[in-house]
């Protein structure tokens, strides 16, 4: 496996302490530089941390939560047992 090291095109210093005004005009930069860097075989996209998480929060707000095939089937059962209708 070949490890691949993020090099930004120009310098940046970054810190922990900093407040959000002054770490924003240095974070979005850095962001853009990550989101358009070449993907490894296999990838079609580079992500941020978060940005996977958020896309899910949005999807299933949206659509529901998956729930897997066989917890249906049990919550199903039990919905008929206790006579409260069919799962909708």
């Amino acid at each position: 496996m070949q490890l691949r090291c993020l090099q930004l095109d120009r310098p940046r210093r970054l810190s922990w302490t900093q407040s959000a005004a002054n770490w924003k005009p240095v974070s979005r930069p850095a962001a853009s530089d990550m989101k358009t860097s070449p993907t490894l075989p296999g990838y079609d996209e580079v992500h941020l941390p978060g940005e996977q998480s958020h896309r899910k929060r949005l999807d299933r707000a949206e659509n529901g939560v998956p729930l897997h095939d066989g917890l249906l089937k049990v919550l199903a059962d039990l919905a008929e047992e206790l006579d409260v209708g069919p799962l909708a």
